[in-house]
């Protein structure tokens, strides 16, 4: 997937100040402001210009160090200190006095000669650095002194798009104020509007517009600032947007307009927004469909999002929401709370299906999903809550209790699916009064059942982990015997992959089968015709996948993780974070269901 998240940091440096080197003294001394070890080193004949292992002088350790006291900068100046020099990555004393502000010492040091317009690493300016840090009295004092407004990084950057990005008003409105070039476009193909949008700065898009700024510019995306606004959900700046004339009906590299950029992550007031701005076609209202997916958050918790609004639903860390149904607007999860209890919640109001017990400590086989089977051992268990239906009012859920026994619940009542332990009941769907269930039984086997009647899937290495019903024909998904992704019509098995991988999930619309899963990658596949979510980035942190699918009017949605870790959904192969942490965080959600519901707006 070539863009998930537009994050304006493809066009911000970040400056890393090296620390103080200990054991040289002059830069110890420039660091801590010991005046009298400046003048004797001086008085000494040192050498005012050595460098540390960063190519750090005193002078720039004390440009950045110093609070703005001029006094050592003063007395090294004066020893004719190289104002202009610079370290090993490309930064001057200049340019870090005005990435911190420093005002005073910016004074000295461009009246010792220091040039505002030299460029650092990758072409960077004391203007830009000033403007990214939101240091206005350094801009002011920059630009008064001659620093060209419109100097370009060797990538195209400008002060202003820097400013943008970090939604600097103030800075944003000097550089205007100063003729600054509003529709640069940058190597990212990003301009100062585009970025701008992405951020919670109203007023510095408002400036732009004013200024001239194009509000119908795409990205190399195709991504306009109202998409980005929708985006992220900035629902004052989309307004800001729509009413200086920005085009709701512009579609991105995706397909998407803003308007369904804006349903991706359930934004209602820019749903409303840009409604207002289509034709009436209906008096009814006009129809949105939302995603609402399940999980777990990168703090533990068990939860559900409707697109990317969170919603906590269980205090305690350890919980998980596995699977999710949504009826009339209602969202019914299952899963775990962080007692252990395996539980359903409609809204976040809990219904315990089976307590911990007060003593309970099993041996459970737990089959992976390329069919390799290993032992681990539940202490305090209560079992685990897996998928969920909801069927006329009656909530159907699934998994297996805290004795290890496959079984589904009909509200709380349990119905026991194999009277040996080590069994799973994955997922459940309810047709016709018909409850139908798929997992693995209690010799680790793949089946699926119709009630308690029971099917082994002969052809499955494992469990299966997805069922669904269409006119009266039983969809299955999983792995077969040759460890390739597979889908199964009653006990007829289809391969989708001639690589390893499985497919847990199913959904079938308009008699075409989806299903989705992983082969080393994120997928899915409509038929037997593969769709990659996500091109893995070597190293990966991990293997992205796609969790759980759902169609909805032929679009394609899935649940999953990125390869760093992100939780996110798809709609297609446009993606929205849900949980920004990543693995090498040491922290990781978890996303496991999915369901789209329309609305009306």
């Amino acid at each position: 997937m070539e863009k998930l998240i537009k994050m304006f940091m493809s066009s911000v440096l970040f400056f890393l100040i090296p620390i103080c080197v200990y054991g040289e003294d002059i830069f110890d001394a420039a660091t801590n402001g010991n005046i009298k070890f400046i003048q004797d080193y001086i008085n000494g004949g040192g050498n005012v210009d050595v460098k540390d292992s960063y190519g750090n002088t005193a002078l720039m350790l004390a440009s950045i160090y110093d609070n703005d006291n001029t006094d050592i900068v003063e007395i090294l100046v004066n020893a004719k200190a190289d104002v202009n020099a610079m370290d090993n990555n490309g930064y001057s004393s200049l340019l870090q006095a005005s990435y911190n502000g420093h005002t005073n010492i910016m004074m000295l040091l461009m009246k010792a000669g220091a040039d505002p317009n030299a460029k650092g690493y990758d072409g960077v300016t004391p203007l830009m650095v000033a403007s990214q840090g939101n240091q206005e009295d350094a801009v002011k004092l920059l630009l008064s002194a001659g620093a060209a407004v419109n100097a370009r990084m060797t990538n195209d950057t400008t002060a202003l798009i820097l400013a943008a990005a970090c939604g600097n008003t103030g800075c944003v409105k000097l550089l205007i104020d100063s003729k600054a070039e509003v529709n640069v476009v940058n190597a990212y193909s990003n301009t100062a509007l585009i970025l701008a949008s992405q951020t919670n700065s109203q007023y510095s898009v408002k400036y732009l517009i004013d200024a001239g700024a194009d509000f119908n510019l795409k990205d190399a995306y195709g991504y306009t600032p109202l998409m980005d606004a929708a985006y992220f959900s900035q629902s004052d700046i989309a307004k800001v947007l729509i009413d200086a004339g920005a085009d709701v009906n512009l579609k991105n590299n995706y397909g998407d307009t803003a308007l369904t950029v804006a349903a991706g992550t359930c934004s209602t007031d820019i749903i409303r927004l840009i409604i207002k701005r289509l034709p009436k076609v209906s008096k009814s209202g006009t129809i949105i469909p939302i995603a609402y997916i399940s999980g777990q958050d990168s703090t533990g918790h068990a939860c559900y999002w409707t697109g990317t609004k969170k919603f906590i639903l269980d205090a305690g860390t350890n919980s998980h929401a596995n699977g999710i149904f949504v009826n009339g607007g209602t969202v019914y999860t299952v899963g775990n709370d962080s007692s252990g209890n395996v539980c359903y919640w409609k809204g976040t109001e809990k219904t315990i299906l089976s307590s911990v017990p007060e003593k309970s400590a099993i041996f459970r086989s737990v089959t992976n999903r390329f069919g390799n089977s290993t032992f681990i051992y539940e202490l305090y268990s209560a079992g685990s809550g897996k998928g969920i239906f909801v069927n006329k009012g009656t909530v159907y859920t699934t998994g297996y209790d805290s004795s290890g026994l496959p079984c589904y619940w009909k509200g709380t009542k349990e119905t026991v699916l194999d009277a040996g332990t080590n069994g799973c009941a994955n997922a459940i769907f309810v047709d016709s009064g018909a409850v139908y269930t798929a997992g693995k039984d209690s010799s680790g086997s793949g089946c699926f059942w119709v009630g308690t009647k029971k099917t082994v899937q002969t052809g499955a290495a494992g469990e299966l982990y997805s069922v669904f019903v269409s006119k009266d024909k039983i969809y299955t998904s999983g792995t077969d015997k040759n460890s390739h992704p597979c889908y199964w019509e009653g006990t007829k098995g289809t391969a989708l992959d001639s690589k390893m991988g499985y497919a847990g999930s199913i959904f079938v619309y308009n008699g075409k089968v989806y299903t989705s899963g992983c082969i080393g990658t994120a997928c899915y596949w409509s038929g037997t015709n593969r769709t990659e979510i996500v091109k893995e980035v070597e190293p990966a942190m991990m293997t992205a996948r796609a969790n759980c699918i759902f169609v909805y009017q032929g679009a394609v949605y899935t649940v999953g993780h990125l390869c760093d870790g992100k939780v996110c959904y798809w709609r297609g192969k446009q993606g929205y974070i849900l949980d920004n942490s990543t693995a090498d965080m040491g922290v990781m959600g978890w996303g496991s269901g999915i369901f789209v519901e329309a609305e009306k707006f």
